[in-house]
């Protein structure tokens, strides 16, 4: 018999990815990523579009939080067309986080 269902507070979270991403390394990546999307922002001819924008911590962990995603979805194989698909097939999580766009430059920037 279950007598207590076990439940983590919000610091056990944050304690989760601390021990696999450290506010170090994050920072790092960001860094890292920020500078190749400069470098990328010199190859279109508008610079300021909004998917090619500095990214932050926060962003950083909601990539990482969305390829977690498509690994428990089982979707890590799919197109990413699929996985921003606005025609019932796709996921709403995706499209509310990053657009189709973003994804791909953040994911290629992370490189």
């Amino acid at each position: 018999m279950v007598y207590r269902l076990s439940s983590c507070d919000e610091d056990g979270y944050k304690y989760g990815w601390n021990i696999l991403f450290s506010e170090d390394i994050l920072q790092l990546v960001v860094q890292d990523t920020n500078r190749k999307l400069q470098e990328m922002r010199h190859k279109y001819k508008k610079e300021d579009r909004p998917e090619l924008k500095d990214i932050d911590v926060i962003e950083l962990l909601a990539l990482i939080g969305c390829l977690l995603l498509t690994a428990i979805f089982k979707s890590n194989k799919e197109d990413t067309a699929s996985l921003f698909a606005t025609d019932g097939k796709g996921s709403e999580i995706f499209r509310c986080i990053f657009s189709q766009k973003r994804f791909l430059l953040l994911l290629a920037a992370i490189r």
